[in-house]
């Protein structure tokens, strides 16, 4: 009997670690009633991972918009903080966001919420607008980031807070950019009108030339047949 609950317990701990370690697997983690998705508009069902983390391929200059879910489903009210870092992937593929003090340099800096703060009632799901705007120069590649939320410190009336576990739960963003081929194609067609123009130019300077030299022999025939006339 003491062996078969072993098995049991064993059983048990290898599924909790497995589930624990392999977040993929969950559409959505969810940690003190809080949580946080891409909005129903985000998904593409051709795509489960869609419903948890979002995707965009974009170009320089263009211009994204996007909305993410903020949900409450504890039995108390809640504020949270809203922010976007940037994140990489490390060599073993673990993703891994940066600090939110840390500078923001790609996704973090390219993306700007319509708010930073949200309240929530008990089991409320508010939706936050966002904006993703590439740069110019952004080099063509893939690019990492997370929208964050962070539950507010609770402050008592007379200043002081509660003692409490600030909780962050954040929804991946993956970003590739493609390279601006209308930009190269016309700067590639830009080269070949100059090219042109410069060609006519030297054949214009060519023609003007030529039509010189050929007045300047006339001249000379016509003096020598003069000079002959008066001998």
């Amino acid at each position: 009997m003491k062996y078969f609950k072993r098995i049991i317990l064993s059983s048990c701990l290898s599924l909790c670690l497995f589930i624990l370690f392999n977040s993929n697997l969950v559409s959505a983690v969810e940690y003190g009633g809080l949580n946080i998705a891409p909005n129903k508009s985000e998904v593409d069902e051709n795509n489960t991972l869609t419903k948890s983390w979002f995707f965009y391929i974009l170009k320089p200059e263009e211009v994204k918009n996007g909305k993410v879910d903020i949900i409450n489903n504890s039995d108390k009210s809640t504020d949270v903080n809203i922010y976007v870092a940037d994140a990489f992937v490390t060599e073993d593929g673990v993703f891994a966001p940066e600090s939110e003090d840390k500078e923001k340099v790609n996704i973090g800096n390219w993306t700007t919420l319509a708010e930073s703060e949200v309240s929530l009632m008990p089991k409320e799901t508010k939706t936050v607008d966002f904006t993703i705007k590439i740069p110019n120069n952004t080099k063509a590649g893939e690019y990492a980031g997370t929208i964050i939320i962070q539950n507010k410190k609770t402050s008592k009336t007379d200043g002081s807070t509660d003692t409490q576990i600030i909780t962050k739960i954040g929804a991946r963003m993956y970003v590739t950019v493609q390279e601006n081929v209308v930009k190269e194609l016309n700067s590639i067609s830009s080269t070949k009108k100059t090219t042109k123009g410069n060609s006519l130019g030297i054949i214009s300077v060519g023609v003007a030339l030529i039509f010189l030299i050929g007045v300047l022999i006339a001249i000379l025939i016509i003096k020598k047949k003069a000079e002959k006339i008066i001998k």
